[in-house]
């Protein structure tokens, strides 16, 4: 376990050596603006390609760091990167799926109730996106003294880690009253 987590970290570590740092006029940059820019359409292809992105990678945690990476360097704008951290929610449901696959029916139904509390979870956020991220913001400058929206940075990362713990808290206690119907369905 403890090999793999290093070896986790100097994958990470690699992966933040490699990545090209794009100047401010290449098309991948301009097409995250581009994004920020459409309300709704933007926002849902920003969480289907963090879903996509770590359904390829199978690693919600390296998606993650990818994530950060590229909103550090500037290449994400903070609101299509957290957008992109709720479909690495919804695409780290995929392993659990794939190991279903050959288990028995209980495995099977613990991986569709994380699917549907995940894609739930991302739904009720997607609706509420506006104020939250105006409380990650409010939390993110009291922990650091800067805001992930206009300050770079150091706040981006956190901002992006308090948003991440924020959404899986939040829908963790929204949801315990409804565990019930869930099993249900």
């Amino acid at each position: 376990a403890i090999l793999g987590f290093a070896f986790l970290f100097m994958g990470l570590a690699f992966l933040g050596n490699v990545l090209p740092t794009p100047g401010p006029d290449s098309a991948f940059v301009q097409f995250f603006l581009h994004l920020s820019e459409i309300p709704v359409a933007g926002l849902l292809l920003s969480v289907a390609l963090g879903a996509l992105l770590t359904i390829v990678i199978q690693s919600s945690s390296a998606t993650m760091a990818l994530t950060m990476a590229l909103t550090v360097n500037g290449v994400i704008p903070f609101p299509v990167a957290a957008a992109m951290v709720l479909g690495e929610n919804i695409g780290t449901t995929v392993t659990a799926e794939l190991a279903a696959t050959v288990g028995n029916v209980n495995a099977k139904r613990t991986a569709r109730f994380h699917l549907l509390f995940n894609c739930l979870g991302v739904a009720w956020a997607l609706i509420f996106f506006p104020v939250f991220l105006k409380a990650v913001s409010f939390v993110t400058f009291s922990l650091t003294g800067s805001n992930p929206l206009i300050d770079g940075g150091a706040a981006i990362s956190t901002g992006l880690a308090v948003f991440h713990t924020m959404f899986n808290v939040t829908i963790g206690l929204i949801f315990i009253g409804v565990i019930p119907q869930l099993i249900k369905i």
